[in-house]
């Protein structure tokens, strides 16, 4: 799964930061001022696939995706590996990044641990 993170997102885990974008999915539900608000699952799924199918990172994610349909891709998928085990044998939480959507696009944000 760490192998097919950094694969696919270039990171492990992909943390996606909806700080940014969260008042679209609070649109038509009581907030009170202080109160904490529960988004429902189907807005949050909601507004990551109206992000995500606006921009081009399913794109790559299925182009990435394809190309494990080649020998060239599965050998490139491969000698990721390597790399993988030494990070893993580090410890998995050393990146300390999220990501956050600029319009339809992931970018990397750093955070604190």
């Amino acid at each position: 799964m760490f192998l097919s993170d950094f694969y696919l997102f270039g990171i492990s885990p992909l943390i996606i930061d909806l700080k940014n974008v969260a008042g679209e999915g609070l649109e038509g539900i009581d907030v009170s001022a202080g109160e904490r608000v529960k988004l429902p699952h189907a807005r949050l799924e909601h507004l990551l696939e109206k992000r995500l199918l606006g921009g081009e990172t399913l794109d790559e994610w299925q182009i990435k995706i394809c190309q494990l349909d080649t020998l060239a891709g599965i050998e490139a998928f491969w000698k990721m590996k390597p790399w993988i085990d030494q990070l893993v044998a580090m410890g998995s939480n050393l990146i300390g990044l999220a990501h956050q959507f600029d319009g339809s696009r992931l970018r990397p944000l750093r955070f604190r641990r």
